[in-house]
């Protein structure tokens, strides 16, 4: 026996996508804040351990006559280089590794809108076939009963 279809479903169906896009989207970008805040403390706090330190490594040479007023020594130079390019190369790779998540939180971003995407129009198929269906068993019962 024929029922006429209940498209009640796909309105269902399409407000569940949408809810769980936009929880997820909520969660991803209460995710991306807090990596953004977490670079932003982490480059503060070795921004502030460099400075420190380098007051320390500056001294250190002093005391030993390495450095001083009217004093470059090679060996004070070279050390100091070394401090500063290490603290540049962290600063870098810290930088590197908060893009990279940041490129990690964008691909999800296009995934999520991908599987929304393939997921409305699934239901979308999905109902235009029911649709179909129903008027193809209608025009049958109209054929059949002489309409």
């Amino acid at each position: 026996m024929y029922q006429a279809p209940n498209y009640g479903g796909y309105t269902r169906r399409r407000s569940q996508v949408e809810d769980r896009y936009a929880r997820e989207n909520t969660a991803q970008a209460y995710g991306r804040f807090l990596g953004q805040q977490r670079y932003g403390r982490q480059s503060a706090d070795r921004e502030r351990g460099f400075k420190r330190g380098y007051e320390g490594v500056t001294a250190s040479h002093a005391r030993r006559g390495t450095a001083g007023p009217g004093m470059s020594s090679g060996v004070h130079q070279r050390s100091m280089r070394n401090y500063v390019g290490d603290y540049g190369r962290e600063q870098q790779r810290a930088y590197e590794d908060f893009t990279q998540g940041m490129q990690q939180y964008d691909l999800d971003q296009m995934n999520r809108d991908q599987w929304r995407q393939n997921e409305l129009a699934s239901i979308e198929t999905d109902r235009a076939n029911e649709i179909a269906w129903a008027a193809q068993n209608l025009e049958m019962l109209k054929s059949m009963f002489g309409g």
